[in-house]
C-alpha cells in the first residue's frame, strides 16, 4: 500500500511523498539544506522520470531520470 510521509534522508534533506514498501516510489518533493528543490517521480527509492529542479537561486528546470541516473 502507498503511504504519504515526511522523512529526513540519511543525507540531511527532507523528502515528502510517497513510499512503497519503505521505498520512495510516486511523486515526492526533496527539499536540500541549501533551499534547492526536487519534485518528480520515484521508483524503488531512486528518482525515474520527469522531474523539476529548483536552484537555490530560484532557477527551475526540466530533468529526467532513468533508475536514479540523469539522462542528458
Amino acid at each position: 500500500m502507498l503511504k504519504i510521509k515526511r522523512t529526513t534522508l540519511d543525507d540531511g534533506c527532507q523528502f515528502t511523498g510517497s513510499y512503497f514498501n519503505g521505498q520512495r516510489h510516486g511523486i515526492g518533493l526533496k527539499r536540500y539544506a541549501n533551499g534547492a528543490r526536487f519534485i518528480g517521480i520515484y521508483k524503488n527509492d531512486a528518482r525515474h522520470g520527469y522531474g523539476i529542479k529548483q536552484h537555490a537561486n530560484g532557477k527551475m528546470i526540466i530533468v529526467k531520470y532513468k533508475e536514479g541516473e540523469k539522462i542528458k
